[in-house]
């Protein structure tokens, strides 16, 4: 028999009232009768229909995922799709791909006023995409970012891999293995900042040959970039990628070079899926950082916030793991 909002207002001991105003995030409900509505709706297995949600408490059962100068293709992006996706669909949502451009209010409103998504989701959030989150914020609308918290966001809306700390720690583990001319490469120019803010921060500055990024560049200019400095004598001694998916011109311009991994040169990336370390020989030092399961989290988050469920911190906080394997000597 399926389950309708008078079941879980007579469940909840409430008002229909109420139930609606929880689910459709319009008008006050007490903390109390909240708690009381989510027990029910827990109990009883309630997901709304969309077509019901819309009509009847207007709410559509979607979630938007911002995309900005983002491949979405990238095994980032297809695993936290995967991974927000397998969250919101647990109470019967969808993910809406979508790109808001501008943060002026009549664009914030337009979002808000269309209904067309209850909520939002930003997998990447450069600084150029802050204006737009904060004003998302301001206006309540349920909104969720990955990266560490901004001082402004009083209701933990973020979830955090831990950028800054396992950074420190790579930076810690080449420097004890002996590393003096460590070269950082980046996704864009915001990583770049922020890795430098980082480098600033925790003194590294004399171990660092330099910190870069090739976003927008050509493979080949990648690669010759990296030839021709691992050929200077004045050469790095490791290099610390975030993006794995330049771990194949990285080796080939380090084997092109005549050096030896790691005996000439150590190697670290970041990847977001357990099996990537695997794919090159010798085996590849990284920082994983599982994107479904950021994804996951940011699909848990956004859900809460939608239904106005006390956040959960644990969705907040992603583990990543080092894994010392052989470029790392």
């Amino acid at each position: 028999m399926k389950v309708t909002i008078y079941d879980v207002a007579n469940e909840a001991g409430v008002s229909i009232a109420s139930v609606s105003r929880y689910l459709n995030n319009r008008g006050s409900v007490s903390k109390k009768n909240i708690e009381k509505i989510i027990d029910a709706i827990e109990k009883l297995h309630f997901v709304p229909e969309a077509s019901a949600k819309s009509l009847a408490i207007g709410l559509t059962g979607t979630i938007g995922v911002q995309v900005w100068n983002a491949d979405i293709s990238s095994d980032y992006m297809y695993r936290f799709m995967l991974g927000a996706y397998a969250a919101v669909s647990e109470t019967g949502g969808d993910l809406l791909i979508t790109r808001i451009e501008g943060d002026k209010p009549e664009v914030v409103d337009a979002v808000i006023s269309r209904r067309k998504m209850d909520g939002i989701i930003f997998p990447l959030m450069p600084g150029d995409m802050v204006p737009l989150l904060k004003a998302l914020y301001d206006k309540e609308f349920p909104a969720v970012y990955t990266g560490a918290r901004y001082e402004w966001d009083e209701r933990s809306c973020n979830v955090y891999g831990g950028f800054s700390s396992y950074r420190k720690e790579v930076m810690e583990i080449l420097i004890d293995r002996g590393c003096k001319r460590i070269l950082c490469i980046d996704t864009d120019e915001d990583g770049r900042r922020k890795a430098e803010k980082g480098v600033i921060k925790n003194g590294f500055e004399k171990y660092v040959f330099d910190l870069i990024h090739f976003e927008g560049y050509s493979e080949t200019s990648v690669y010759q970039y990296l030839y021709t400095l691992l050929k200077a004598k004045d050469r790095p001694d490791a290099i610390f990628f975030a993006k794995h998916e330049i771990a194949g011109i990285v080796y080939a311009a380090v084997k092109d070079a005549g050096l030896s991994i790691p005996e000439d040169l150590r190697l670290v990336s970041t990847v977001h899926s357990k099996e990537q370390d695997k794919k090159f020989i010798p085996n590849l030092a990284v920082v994983l950082i599982d994107a479904y399961q950021m994804g996951y989290q940011a699909g848990k988050k956004i859900s809460d916030l939608i239904r106005k469920k006390p956040t959960d911190e644990k969705w907040s906080k992603i583990t990543y793991e080092i894994r010392e394997n052989e470029t790392l000597g």
